[in-house]
């Protein structure tokens, strides 16, 4: 309805507005394509001279949050060139705008970008500028998705007792302020480390508490990502056909959305699609 008032009207800012957030509510949905599409129209619409008014309206840049959402799209499309492109161009814009809260949102989703590509350094050198911005700036939800990320890293670097407290503060801190996305992929991220110690029930149910989420949001973005460790959890218990229906619904998922890069992830971290 959004884009069809502002279409009407034909009023710059409310198009761009209005197809950024079908595109990100694309992306939530694991719609990746119809996401790029409504990404790029938005983009089309923004105007830099109004930057500063925009800001004060809304209260982030539109051109710098369709370029974090483009990377991630990108990325999950399997195009990790442009994705890498649109973080340097959504962190280019915030620095030049000189606006905190859009600074650490690029930043805060450059980091999960190079999590993702094993650019490990680069990924912490973001976060810790984004995690400091945050607490200078109180700024809370970015805080709480930050610390998740820092999180994520101290994992990544095989550090569990760091990144498990690391994570506890950013849960607390993230639920204070009643945001509820992305809650998925961190737990099943804490999962996968519980998983690799061998404690299966403790990742299984976190495995189990993403899928409810994702049942009652449609977050549907990450579903893949909890269903393979959902099947390598199976795996372990040797319940082989649940193992294989579950895998059966990961494959079907990665193909209705397209999603080639969530392919790739997956089998960089050793998971047997075919």
């Amino acid at each position: 309805q959004m884009v069809e008032i502002s279409e009407s009207r034909k009023h710059p800012e409310y198009l761009c507005e209005s197809y950024m957030l079908q595109g990100i509510n694309d992306y939530y949905r694991g719609e990746f394509t119809s996401a790029r599409e409504h990404f790029s129209r938005g983009a089309e619409f923004y105007n830099p001279q109004d930057a500063q008014a925009h800001i004060l309206k809304y209260g982030q840049d539109p051109c710098v949050v369709i370029n974090n959402y483009q990377a991630w799209n990108e990325l999950l499309l399997g195009n990790i060139e442009q994705a890498g492109q649109h973080c340097l161009s959504a962190i280019h814009y915030a620095r030049e705008l000189r606006h905190p809260f859009s600074l650490v949102y690029a930043l805060s989703f450059a980091t999960w970008f190079h999590l993702n590509v094993n650019k490990l350094d680069e990924a912490q050198q973001l976060i810790r500028e984004a995690i400091a911005i945050c607490r200078e700036q109180k700024i809370d939800v970015f805080l709480g998705l930050s610390l998740s990320l820092q999180a994520l890293l101290y994992f990544a670097n095989k550090d569990t007792e760091q990144g498990q407290k690391t994570m506890q503060e950013a849960n607390e801190v993230y639920s204070a302020t009643g945001a509820a996305l992305f809650i998925p992929s961190f737990l099943v991220a804490q999962a996968e480390v519980l998983l690799r110690g061998g404690e299966l029930d403790q990742a299984e149910v976190l495995v189990d508490q993403s899928l409810e989420i994702i049942e009652q949001t449609h977050e549907y973005w990450c579903l893949s990502l909890v269903l393979a460790i959902k099947a390598l959890i199976l795996g372990h218990r040797n319940d082989h056909e649940q193992a294989s229906e579950t895998m059966q619904k990961l494959v079907t998922t990665l193909d209705s959305q397209q999603a080639v890069g969530i392919r790739m992830l997956l089998e960089q971290k050793g998971v047997k699609l075919s």
